[in-house]
C-alpha cells in the first residue's frame, strides 16, 4: 500500500462565516443598543467558541492499495483506503479520478469516524495496464468546522486480464504428437478405443487376445487399441489491426478473450499450449508448456497486447519453430494481407491451422463516415478474396461462436494425412 502524511487542520469557510456573524450581530448589538441582536448572536458565539476550542490535534495518515493488481476484464474488484489517527475528525471522504479503461461503481464515497477503512468497487473494462484512481481523502471535524486534506493519493498500477470465452470441443486435435493424453491416435497403442482384431503376434498381452474369434477359428487372436496422446496446440494473435467499437469490443479484444478460452480448454485436458503474437508493438511469444501455472503466463502475455500499424508489418521476416503434428488456431480479423500472409505461410509448411475470424457480424454498424464507409465495403470485398483463397489453400476459416467453434473444422482436418516435416 502507498503511504501520505498530511499537513495540519485548517478553518472551514463555514466556520469562518460563523465567525462572522457572530461578530457582526455583536457589533450590531452594541453600536445600536439592541438586546435582541445580542440574543440571536449569542448561539454564533458560542458555537464558534466551543468549534475553536474542540480543534482536532491528531495529524491522520492514509494508505490505500488494491485487492487485486490483476483482475479478469470486467471483474469487480476493490480499492481499499485505510485511515489512522482519526481523533477529533467526525467524518472523511474519499474521491476517485477518472482514468482510461477504469469503471467505478461510486466514484465518491463518504464514512464517519469510528470506521477507520473504505472500500470502493471498481473494475477494468478492456484488457491491459490500467492506472486506478489517484485518489483523495478529506476529513471534517463536527459541525464541518475544520477540515483537513484533501490528501492525494497517487495511482496504482494494475494489469487487467483478458476474459476467458466460453470455448469448449468435442472432437479430439488432429495428428496429436504428444507421448499421454486423451486424443485418438491414428496409429495403434495401448488406448482404450477399440481399432481392429489381428493375429496374435509375439509381444502382445495375454489379455488382449479376443477369445470368441480365437474360439470360432482356434486360432489366437489379439485386440488392437488406438493410442492416446495429447497435443501441441500453438495460438497466433493478429494485433497488426484494431478495428470495431470500444464499449462492445473490437477486434482485438475478441481475439485476446477467444485466445483466453481456447488455451484454458486445452491446458485443463493435459495438453501442451504456446502463444504467439504477431502484428503487435513489439514481439511476445511464449513457448508451449502446460499446467494451470502457464495457463497464468498465458493471460499475463495477452494482457501485454498493444496494437500495431498494419502497414510496417511484414510477415516475411517471421521465424516460427512449429514441428509438424501441432495444431496452430490463428485469431484475426483479416482485414491485411498481413494476417493472410501469415496463415498461407504455415499452410505451405505443411502445419495444421485453422482461422478464426474475430470481425463482427455486422462491420459496417461501426463506421460513421460515407467515406469511411465505401472504403471499408472494397475492403470487405477483398477480405473476402483472400478468404477464398486460403480456402483454397487448404485454410479453413471460421467465424468465432464460443463453444464448438472448431469441432466441424477439426472432423475435417483429422481425415487428412498428418505433415511430414516440421516448420521453421
Amino acid at each position: 500500500m502507498v503511504e501520505d502524511n498530511p499537513t495540519r487542520w485548517v478553518p472551514s469557510s463555514l466556520l469562518l462565516q460563523l465567525i462572522l456573524w457572530a461578530g457582526v450581530l455583536l457589533a450590531a448589538a452594541v453600536a445600536f443598543r439592541r438586546a435582541d441582536l445580542l440574543v440571536l448572536g449569542l448561539p454564533f458565539v458560542v458555537l464558534s467558541t466551543w468549534c475553536i476550542a474542540t480543534r482536532p490535534r491528531s495529524r491522520p495518515t492514509v494508505r490505500h492499495g488494491l485487492e487485486r493488481t490483476a483482475p479478469t476484464e470486467a471483474e469487480r474488484t476493490r480499492l481499499i483506503v485505510e485511515a489512522r489517527g482519526l481523533d477529533g475528525a467526525e467524518s472523511w471522504t474519499v474521491q476517485t479520478d477518472r482514468t482510461a479503461r477504469v469503471r467505478w461503481d461510486k466514484s465518491v464515497t463518504s464514512a464517519l469516524a469510528d470506521v477507520d477503512r473504505i472500500e470502493l468497487t471498481w473494475w477494468p473494462s478492456r484488457t491491459g495496464p490500467v492506472w486506478v484512481g489517484g485518489v483523495h481523502v478529506q476529513f471534517s471535524s463536527p459541525w464541518g468546522a475544520y477540515r483537513f486534506g484533501a490528501l492525494h493519493l497517487p495511482p496504482l498500477e494494475a494489469r487487467a486480464l483478458p476474459r476467458a470465452e466460453a470455448f469448449d470441443s468435442r472432437t479430439p486435435v488432429p495428428h496429436p504428437i504428444g507421448l499421454v493424453g486423451l486424443h485418438r491416435s491414428s496409429r495403434p497403442g495401448s488406448g482404450t478405443e477399440f481399432a481392429d482384431v489381428r493375429e496374435f503376434r509375439p509381444g502382445d498381452r495375454l489379455r488382449s487376445v479376443h477369445w470368441p474369434l480365437t474360439a470360432r477359428t482356434g486360432t489366437l487372436h489379439s485386440r488392437t487399441n488406438y493410442a492416446e496422446q495429447d497435443a501441441e496446440v500453438h495460438l497466433v494473435v493478429d494485433a497488426s489491426v484494431d478495428f470495431g467499437d470500444r464499449s462492445r469490443g473490437t477486434t482485438i479484444d475478441t481475439g485476446l478473450r477467444a485466445a483466453a478460452g481456447i488455451s484454458e480448454f486445452f491446458l485443463r485436458q493435459g495438453d501442451r499450449v504456446g502463444l504467439r503474437v504477431v502484428g503487435s508493438e513489439r514481439p511476445l511469444n511464449l513457448r508451449p508448456s502446460l499446467g494451470l501455472q502457464h495457463r497464468r503466463r498465458v493471460l499475463d502475455l495477452l494482457s501485454a497486447v498493444n496494437p500495431g500499424r498494419l502497414g510496417d508489418r511484414d510477415a516475411s521476416g517471421l521465424r516460427w519453430n512449429i514441428p509438424s503434428g501441432a495444431t496452430v488456431v490463428m485469431m484475426s480479423p483479416l482485414l491485411g494481407p498481413f494476417a493472410s500472409t501469415v496463415a498461407a505461410t504455415l499452410a505451405v509448411r505443411g502445419l495444421t491451422i485453422v482461422v478464426v475470424d474475430t470481425l463482427p457480424t455486422e462491420p459496417l454498424d461501426t463506421v460513421q463516415d460515407s467515406g469511411h464507409l465505401i472504403a471499408m465495403r472494397i475492403r470487405l470485398l477483398e477480405r473476402q478474396m483472400e478468404i477464398d483463397a486460403l480456402r483454397r489453400r487448404g485454410v479453413p476459416v471460421v467465424a468465432w461462436r464460443g463453444p464448438g467453434t472448431l469441432d466441424d473444422v477439426m472432423r475435417r482436418l483429422a481425415r487428412r494425412p498428418p505433415a511430414r516435416a516440421a516448420a521453421r
